[in-house]
């Protein structure tokens, strides 16, 4: 999900909506055009509202470095961990480079997201 977009979706509502009010009295041919304007940017704001945070690492991996929220096949998403990718070889990671975190990478992270 994408806050911007959301607010951006919602903006461009709320401006079609104003348009419609606005110009009713002198071109109501126009308020049905920007009503279903408003309808479609909400439409397309709900959408991304119902879009997940979590990414496969099969599409995409983080930074190394960069701490991030993980979970994998076993653990699922309500018991998510904080780990990072490591270059480094000082300690157990899995084939992604995620660091292993008391042996919660045994199962393979899945998924991950930005904190």
């Amino acid at each position: 999900m994408n806050i911007n977009r959301v607010k951006e979706q919602l903006g461009e509502a709320v401006s079609s909506l104003y348009k419609a009010v606005g110009d009713c009295e002198s071109f109501p041919y126009n308020r049905n055009a920007y009503i279903k304007d408003a309808k479609r940017c909400i439409d397309r704001a709900l959408g991304e509202l119902q879009k997940t945070d979590w990414v496969s690492v099969n599409e995409e991996l983080p930074e190394y470095g960069e701490k991030v929220v993980v979970r994998n096949a076993y653990y699922k998403s309500d018991e998510p961990w904080v780990t990072f990718r490591d270059i480094r070889d000082l300690f157990p990671k899995d084939s992604n480079d995620f660091r292993e975190v008391a042996g919660t990478t045994s199962c393979g992270i899945t998924h991950w997201k930005h904190i």
